[in-house]
């Protein structure tokens, strides 16, 4: 059968043999084998039984070999040696490696049993077919320079010396049972531990190798399996792992990965958790080919690095399956299952569809080159976590943290690599060969992506939606989203926006250097806009600009927003403007076209580019000028604006054909910026307003021209129907002038400046500019009477202009007392008539001028001189007003000066801070103090008395309510009046100044009659009256005056003055001290008032006089009307007596005392005023104490009582001088002891029942009463002993005992021929000018029968009983409580 199987040639070739082999060759080749085997027989029967048994007999030899071969102390216990079949045979007990102190065996195996094979004679080294041992324990270290010692065998530090490796797995088999392995790091974390290999089995052929491992570690709570089946290639090392091919299978449970990261150095930051893996892998080469591996872990947590986000699990489950892919390491998730590490334990693990990694080995400079990912569906979030976590180059890292990704992808495919340059190394000027080469692609469905650019070129989005395809060099992307919100830096206004809805397709490329974006009616839509766009976006290199072709058109747009979508290249102050100067309002087919540089947009020159901007607006709300700081003022908004907004490059309009400010109507308003890329912008806004006057105020005074003119909004008022051309330039970019032009149309209205007279009916045109304003025929009713502006000629810088008008006094009545303070009023009430004015009015580049000539015959004033005026009396006068302009540097914008007939002068001026000051000379000149008013009066004569009367009457006719003002207003006075009258006095050489600061009046008085300082101070709650303070070096009162009454004809009515009745309210209070007090006769000496005014009440807290005749104490009150109740005085006085007769001398026109002291005390009160008593309501009580003083013989037949009970008279309370009868009782230079009287006063009579008088001579007593209304007494004087004197005499001293004295002493001296054992009685009634005296006899009855019925009291005529001789002073009464 074989023959029929060989060819038939092969079958020839195989019969033949060579010619010569036969021949001598052949026997030469036998002898070589036989040689060869007999030498091997010898040989083999030479060592088996000569050589090998040798060896178990020289056991010290064999130490020192192996000892000098590995270079450490060896030692054993026995060897035996053995043959079995043809290989020899040996076993070992006790094997040691010792180490240098010997103080612990290195290696130490307890059996150990193995066959030597034949290789060992070639490599001339102990190869063995089989190998045998256990029960042994291996230390390994690693010392501190980080080299690995075994059993104290040093190891090679040559990575590519594989000898040891191939050694072992040279080996035919070897099984290893029971071995303890100790292992010490002193190189990092000082590490000592230790791990059993339970069965180590080793079996190697030729090529092939068969190893199985089962260990345990103290990093796993069970065993570890390991079993590996592998070749190593033709021309390879078997102990290169780089070289095997085969499997690896293994099986772990729970490794405690934290325990392993503590004892080991990893390239790890963070490990953590347990893991339990079972599998099969593949190898080629040293890489995974193929394998199947299952993961478990419990609370995994993986960190690359410390700044880096760490991979966190509480539970993984995954299924891997394993492939190469083209040469790059493939890695697929068939499952996937993990729960969160902060879920719960018992909790339902989340499951990822498949994943897969695919990944170049890493290189020498342990990064991977080349990447790989896909996915059908996975989170972004996910892909950015595990991507983190890979070891890839740090450039990606930083990529994928700065995007911060989320959303979802499907069917992602992502590639990635990076490749050196091969020319990188060499040293070439321009380093055109060193840069990488970086490839990247990515294709996927994208599913509300969001993620932010690494760097501002990069745009950011959220819930970005649709396809995208793209590599390092081209891309498109397919736009299909809701609700998305995109990021553009350096494109638009607003970076950030938010659509509704975005379709589209966006492409970019890479041509020469350059990317180029590339948008197709791409369609956009939100609330705020709805708009479709073309857009080609050129990058341009670097140092070159970018260029940008762009067409929006706008359907539909919200107008306050749509700044947002304008590009970032136009000008600032341009955006700006335009972002706030609409804030409502839509656009309706709106178009914008950008064509070049977009950091060049608005294109100023255009041959840079095009630039158009046309959006007709409807509805809007228009501000022309938003961007001024607030408190500088607002141009206040336009609503209900239609028009069109439209930019040609840097030119910026707003057409406005109508539009509203509240009922304002606005037509054909023109609103321009010439250039908005200026530095300076300035805005012109021209068009025209009809409406009612206050709203276009309203509007005017919102507006920065008028908070420049700070007074205009408080003080300008305009009413009516105006037509209005306006016309402004605006600067928008500094804080310049607005230039105003003005057109006002006026028709009749009514304007007002603050409380000055309204313009009334007001016609004509005005034109209102920055420079001046003009006028055109303007008429209005003024001050009563017509006003006439008109054009005059002018002059090349001033223009004139003719005033005419007349003023009414009527109206200044009716119009300024209501206005002007209330202390001016009657003034102006007393004002009559009409006066003409004529002027002109001129305006040049400083100022204006204003020249007012007034013709007041026809003018007629009521008031006291100086201020009175006939009607039909001549008078003219003429005031110049001045105005500068606030550049000028003038001081005072506002100035006037003036003068009418031959005594009055005014000036005045305000300056930059609207601070007033004006003055009025009357007699003298009109000069200005530092600040408010001043008023200079000069006169020879001075009636204040009928201007204080001027003032009562006018202010009681007037019905005006007070003006109050929170304005004060310096006021200071000089005057100089050489006779002035008041208080029905004459006051002479009177110089007054006073000054009014804060509601107080400061004055400073010189005369020969009155000199010193007070002060007044205006009502306030403490003081309702007002209050007067201040020290008077001197006060002399001069004697009341009666001014001579010419009469005239019959027909003439007499003017008598009826002065106004005084109430308390109408005296301030006071606290004023007087130096020295003079009061007609009476030397009062140092005074001191004190009052207090309130709520009609006078309180009278103390008057005290101070004199060498007397110290007096007073106190009272003074309660004015109501309407239920008179008004009511009282007073308590307190008079310490020192010399009586000075004090007589002081009131009356003779001496009548000498001397006298004690004390007067009296308690009155009464209905009136205490200037104007109602003597027939008098009451209270008086007492009278003097002693040691002597009676002096006077005339006093013509005295009466004056001014019973006044201020002026208390020290002459109930003083009688009666004509006396008595006879000579008395003589002249009586000296008297003391006098003690007490009266009871009660509706105005004087009832005594003590009255004595105590005299060296005789004894005098009284009783009775005097009524004080009537000036008539009823007396009975008794005289102890006989008297020969006027009972009349006596009667008066009773009647009054303080300044009377001089009426007792004045007829007779008592001499030494009276009888002390007689007595004298006496009657005294009728009047005090003329008293009848009715002598008594001794029972007490008229001497004169006839006479006892003109008796008016018959209780008189029961006698007295005689005084004591030693009286007593009557007790001090208690004063009665006001």
């Amino acid at each position: 059968m074989l023959q029929n199987i060989i060819p038939p040639r092969l079958k020839s070739l195989l019969a033949k043999r060579p010619q010569s082999f036969d021949g001598p060759w052949r026997k030469r080749a036998l002898f070589l084998c036989g040689f060869v085997l007999v030498l091997f027989v010898v040989g083999h029967l030479g060592i088996r039984f000569i050589v090998w048994p040798q060896i178990e007999k020289s056991k010290a030899s064999v130490e020192r070999l192996i000892s000098a071969r590995i270079g450490v102390d060896v030692a054993m216990d026995d060897l035996r040696v053995s043959w079995t079949g043809i290989r020899p045979e040996f076993e070992l007990d006790g094997l040691r490696f010792n180490g240098p102190d010997k103080s612990r065996p290195l290696l130490q195996i307890a059996k150990i049993r193995g066959e030597l094979s034949w290789n060992s004679f070639y490599h001339l080294a102990p190869y063995f077919h089989e190998l045998y041992f256990e029960g042994a324990q291996i230390y390994a270290e690693r010392d501190k320079k980080g080299l690995i010692n075994i059993a104290g065998i040093a190891t090679h530090g040559n990575s590519n010396d594989y000898g040891f490796e191939n050694w072992l797995l040279a080996q035919n088999e070897i099984e290893v049972n029971n071995v303890e392995i100790f292992w010490s790091d002193q190189l990092d974390k000082k590490l000592s531990t230790s791990f059993q290999i339970q069965n180590l089995v080793l079996i190697n052929g030729l090529r092939s190798h068969k190893a199985s491992l089962k260990t345990t570690t103290p990093w796993a709570n069970g065993p570890i399996q390991v079993e590996a089946n592998f070749v190593h290639h033709l021309g390879g090392q078997a102990g290169n792992w780089r070289d095997w091919i085969g499997n690896i299978s293994w099986d772990v449970a729970d490794l405690n990965l934290s325990q392993i990261a503590k004892e080991f150095t990893l390239p790890l930051h963070a490990l953590e958790g347990k893991l339990s893996s079972k599998g099969k892998l593949k190898i080629d080469n040293g890489q995974p080919d193929g394998g199947v591996v299952f993961i478990a872990a419990d609370n995994l947590v993986i960190q690359l690095a410390k700044n880096e986000d760490g991979i966190a699990l509480g539970r993984l489950e995954t299924n891997l399956t394993q492939e190469n892919d083209g040469g790059l390491i493939s890695v697929t998730t068939k499952t996937f299952a993990w729960r969160d590490i902060d879920s719960s334990k018992t909790g339902p693990l989340e499951n990822l569809s498949p994943m897969t990694f695919a990944w170049s080995p890493p290189g020498s400079d342990g990064e991977i080159k080349e990447f790989r990912f896909s996915s059908p569906k996975i989170l972004v979030e996910d892909v950015a976590l595990f991507a983190l976590n890979l070891p890839l180059s740090k450039k990606v890292h930083q990529w994928i943290k700065a995007s911060r990704a989320d959303g979802e992808l499907q069917n992602l495919d992502i590639r990635w690599s990076e490749s050196k340059s091969s020319l990188s190394s060499l040293n070439i000027p321009g380093g055109w060969f060193k840069s990488n080469k970086l490839d990247f692609s990515i294709s996927a469905k994208l599913v509300n992506l969001g993620f932010i650019g690494i760097d501002k070129s990069m745009p950011s989005a959220s819930n970005l939606s649709g396809f995208i395809s793209a590599d390092q060099n081209q891309g498109s992307f397919s736009i299909n989203s809701s609700d998305l919100e995109i990021e553009i830096n350096d494109l638009l206004v607003d970076p950030k926006i938010q659509l509704d809805r975005a379709n589209g397709q966006v492409t970019w490329s890479k041509k020469k250097g350059n990317w180029i974006v590339n948008a197709k009616q791409l369609a956009l839509s939100n609330p705020e806009i709805d708009t479709t766009l073309n857009i080609n976006y050129v990058i341009g290199a670097a140092k070159k600009p970018d260029f940008m072709t762009l067409d929006m058109d706008f359907a539909k747009a919200d107008l306050a927003t749509a700044y947002r979508y304008l590009p970032l290249g136009m000008g600032k102050e341009a955006r700006q403007y335009l972002s706030k100067a609409f804030t409502a309002g839509t656009i309706q087919k709106g178009s914008l076209h950008i064509k070049g540089d977009p950091n060049g947009v608005p294109f100023p020159n255009s041959g840079d580019g095009e630039f158009t901007l046309n959006l007709p607006i409807v509805g809007a709300t228009f501000y022309p000028v938003p961007l001024l700081p607030s408190n500088l003022g607002v141009w206040s908004a336009f609503s209900k604006v239609n028009g069109v907004l439209a930019m040609q490059n840097s030119n910026l309009k707003v057409d406005i054909s109508k539009a509203n400010f509240k009922d304002v109507q606005l037509s054909q308003f023109h609103a321009e910026i010439p250039n908005v890329s200026a530095k300076q912008l300035m805005l012109s806004v021209n068009g025209n307003a009809q409406g009612d006057a206050p709203q276009m105020l309203e509007y005017l005074f919102a507006s920065p021209f008028a908070k420049k003119q700070n007074k205009i909004e408080k003080n300008l008022r305009v009413s009516g129907p105006i037509n209005l051309d306006l016309g402004l330039k605006i600067p928008l970019s500094t804080n310049d002038d607005t230039g105003v032009d003005i057109k006002l149309d006026l028709t009749g209205n009514k304007a007002q400046w603050a409380n000055l007279p309204p313009l009334e009916n007001l016609k004509g045109k005005i034109r209102i500019t920055e420079v001046n304003p003009e006028f055109e025929n303007v008429t209005a009713t003024f001050l009563g009477g017509t006003l006439n502006i008109g054009s005059s000629p002018s002059a090349p810088g001033k223009q004139n202009f003719n005033i005419t008008g007349a003023i009414t006094a009527n109206f200044i009545k009716d119009y300024l007392v209501k206005t002007l303070n209330n202390e001016a009023s009657p003034i102006l009430e007393a004002m009559s008539g009409s006066a003409k004015y004529e002027g002109t009015l001129s305006f040049n580049k400083t100022g204006s001028e204003t020249n007012l000539k007034f013709d007041l015959r026809n003018w007629a004033s009521a008031a006291p001189m100086p201020a009175k005026k006939l009607m039909g009396t001549p008078m003219t006068g003429q005031v110049l007003f001045k105005t500068t302009t606030s550049n000028e540097g003038s001081a005072n914008r506002f100035s006037w000066t003036g003068k009418f007939g031959d005594l009055y002068t005014v000036q005045g001026d305000m300056n930059s801070n609207d601070e007033l000051r004006y003055a009025l000379g009357i007699g003298a000149p009109a000069n200005l103090s530092q600040t408010g008013f001043q008023m200079n009066l000069a006169s020879n004569e001075l009636d204040m008395d009928a201007w204080l009367d001027f003032f009562g009457k006018q202010k009681q006719q007037s019905n005006t309510p007070p003006i109050t003002s929170s304005e004060t207003t310096s006021v200071n006075l000089t005057a100089q009046v050489k006779k002035l009258i008041l208080f029905d006095r004459i006051w002479q050489d009177l110089n007054l100044s006073a000054s009014n600061k804060t509601n107080a009046w400061q004055l400073r008085i010189n005369s020969p009659l009155i000199a010193g300082q007070i002060q007044y101070q205006e009502s306030n709650n403490a003081n309702p009256s007002g209050l007067v303070s201040g020290n008077l070096s001197r006060l002399k009162v001069p004697d009341e005056f009666t001014p001579v009454i010419e009469t005239t004809k019959v027909a003439q009515k007499t003017n008598v003055v009826v002065k106004s009745k005084l109430s308390p309210n109408s005296i301030p209070s006071l606290d004023v001290t007087i130096d020295d007090l003079n009061w007609s006769k009476a030397h009062l000496g140092q005074t001191k008032l004190k009052t207090k005014t309130s709520n009609n009440l006078l309180t009278i807290e103390s008057i005290q006089f101070n004199n060498p005749q007397s110290n007096s104490i007073t106190t009272g009150q003074w309660i004015g009307a109501t309407p239920n109740q008179a008004e009511h005085s009282s007073m308590n006085i307190d008079l310490d007596v020192k010399d009586a007769g000075r004090i007589i001398a002081n009131w009356s026109s003779q001496k009548s005392v000498e001397g006298g002291q004690g004390k007067l005390t009296a308690n009155a009160e009464w209905d009136g005023s205490p200037f104007s008593p109602k003597y027939e309501t008098l009451a209270g009580k008086v007492n009278l104490n003097l002693e040691k003083g002597r009676l002096l013989e006077v005339d006093t037949s013509g005295a009466q009582i004056l001014d019973v009970l006044s201020l002026q008279s208390l020290f002459r309370f109930a003083t009688l001088d009666l004509q006396g009868s008595l006879g000579n009782i008395v003589s002249k230079g009586t000296p008297f002891n003391n006098i003690n009287a007490s009266f009871d006063l009660s509706n105005g009579l004087a009832q005594t029942k003590q009255f004595t008088m105590s005299l060296d001579q005789a004894r005098v007593a009284m009783v009775g009463q005097i009524n004080i209304p009537k000036q008539t007494q009823d007396l009975r004087v008794t005289i102890f002993p006989t008297i020969d004197a006027t009972a009349g005499s006596l009667a008066a001293f009773a009647i009054n005992p303080i300044v009377g004295l001089g009426a007792l002493v004045g007829q007779y001296l008592i001499t030494n021929q009276i009888n002390r054992n007689l007595q004298s009685d006496y009657l005294i009634q009728g009047s005090w000018d003329k008293p009848e005296v009715i002598p008594l006899d001794q029972k007490g009855q008229p001497i004169d029968n006839k006479t006892l019925n003109t008796i008016r009291s018959k209780d008189l005529l029961k006698e007295q009983s005689k005084p004591s001789p030693n009286n007593a002073p009557t007790p001090k009464p208690q004063t009665q409580a006001l």
